[in-house]
């Protein structure tokens, strides 16, 4: 039988873990350009570029699609991932795509952690 409480334990454990990976695959890659990933034009332009024409070809649903949470209003949101650097979990709102920037730990659960680690992983892999 589990102690009270080591569930939770389990889980700050857990996310902790993911916030040790994912600053760990940030020292091995300082990018993560999601949009440039999916977009067909030629590498090396600026990240709005690739953003334009994943809007302009209906390419944005390539992109991961994460749930975070604005921690000035709590307010939650389905976003797409543009690109992860040291600054921050660059993304678009699903709705009106607008952009933001958010901190890993605004990610709204963790699986959305994992699904974002997993891309991550994904992307050294090629």
């Amino acid at each position: 039988m589990r102690k009270p409480g080591a569930i939770f334990k389990e889980l700050e454990n857990l996310k902790l873990e993911t916030s040790k990976l994912f600053d760990n695959l940030l020292k091995q890659n300082s990018k993560f350009n999601f949009a440039e990933e999916v977009s067909d034009l030629d590498s090396g332009l600026q990240l709005d570029e690739y953003i334009q024409d994943l809007k302009e070809t209906d390419g944005l649903e390539l992109l991961p699609i994460l749930e975070v949470r604005n921690s000035n209003s709590g307010n939650v949101f389905d976003v797409y991932i543009t690109e992860v650097t040291e600054n921050g979990v660059r993304a678009l709102e699903m709705i009106d795509k607008t952009p933001y920037i958010y901190k890993f730990s605004d990610l709204l659960g963790i699986d959305d952690a994992l699904v974002l680690l997993n891309e991550m992983e994904e992307m050294l892999e090629r």
